[in-house]
């Protein structure tokens, strides 16, 4: 098979799979409020993912993504935040 423009030629337009697991930034409040003593008693966080052409569908083209009336609805990408605490007692 030859590569073309990102497609395999004879293939259903397979392209490769962008897939960032959970990239979390930590602020260790712990040790900011008590010290190092505490140092991981208090972890505040946000998580940044992202996920493009899932399982190697390409995300933007017809027909091998769902579309509604025609439009594409980019359901193979995908992008989540997240914000958290975690405490250890």
């Amino acid at each position: 098979m030859e590569w073309a423009a990102g497609y395999v030629t004879g293939s259903k337009g397979y392209q490769v799979e962008v897939n960032a697991e959970p990239v979390r930034m930590i602020f260790h409040a712990g040790k900011a409020m008590f010290g190092e003593v505490r140092s991981h008693a208090l972890d505040v966080w946000v998580a940044y993912r992202y996920w493009q052409n899932q399982y190697g569908n390409p995300a933007d083209s017809a027909p091998y993504v769902c579309t509604l009336h025609g439009v594409s609805t980019n359901s193979r990408k995908m992008n989540a935040a997240a914000t958290g605490m975690t405490a250890k007692f």
